[in-house]
């Protein structure tokens, strides 16, 4: 069997709602699913291609990004290597990738083993930042904007390590979609969370275990996170 899970996107703005209790159903929905298994505690990962509107160091920083905050709270250390890496994140178009549509931003194979094991695919369709805010059309589309400072319109972008760290739970975790809002594992972008919350926390530590850290440390962890992933 092969399963995998897509993230896609629609018009609505983020939604605020109040957090819910993480019920017992989801957390035996969550068992259904295998999650990649360390080789002494380490699982490592490697960027394949290159997307040619985001730079290769911004999205290594993207990447790297979405693993440090899972790790903060799993007993898994993520190591980043050149090829071949047991998690493989790469940039496609729905001209060479059958499942993209215009409304897919990625998604990624749940690790049910295979060859699908570690697989995710980002739609290069869409213009990608580290920080998910508007940006000068001149970036988006500079054929019909050439001129930055007589082309002032705005357009969106896409946060690229907030889409990775939903992906990750799909594809490390074997974590299904979230029936509620305002978590990283909620199903669409428009009312996604942007870092992990106590939900997604506590079911992916429901699967593989907790990590220790001194609740000062993980704060600093947490602050230096949030400001890093708001600016490219």
């Amino acid at each position: 069997m092969t399963l995998m899970c897509k993230l896609t996107v629609d018009k609505n703005n983020k939604i605020t709602a109040d957090s819910v209790e993480v019920s017992g159903n989801i957390i035996n929905e969550d068992k259904k699913y295998k999650f990649l298994i360390p080789k002494d505690g380490v699982l490592t990962y490697s960027i394949t291609n290159s997307d040619g509107e985001i730079t290769d160091k911004q999205v290594k920083k993207a990447v790297t990004l979405a693993f440090t905050e899972w790790g903060l709270y799993v007993p898994i250390k993520f190591k980043h290597v050149k090829t071949n890496g047991d998690i493989q994140v790469k940039f496609m178009s729905e001209l060479n990738d059958s499942i993209l549509d215009k409304n897919t931003l990625a998604y990624m194979y749940y690790p049910m083993g295979g060859m699908t094991n570690g697989k995710c695919v980002v739609n290069s369709r869409f213009h990608w930042t580290n920080h998910g805010k508007s940006v000068n059309m001149n970036s988006i589309d500079p054929v019909h904007y050439p001129d930055k400072k007589t082309a002032p319109i705005q357009g969106q972008s896409w946060d690229l390590d907030q889409v990775l760290r939903h992906e990750f739970g799909h594809g490390v975790f074997g974590l299904p979609h979230s029936q509620s809002r305002n978590k990283i594992m909620s199903s669409n972008y428009g009312f996604m969370e942007e870092h992990l919350t106590d939900e997604d926390i506590f079911r992916a530590n429901s699967k593989v275990g907790i990590r220790k850290m001194s609740s000062e440390l993980l704060k600093r962890w947490n602050e230096w996170l949030v400001k890093s992933s708001d600016r490219d």
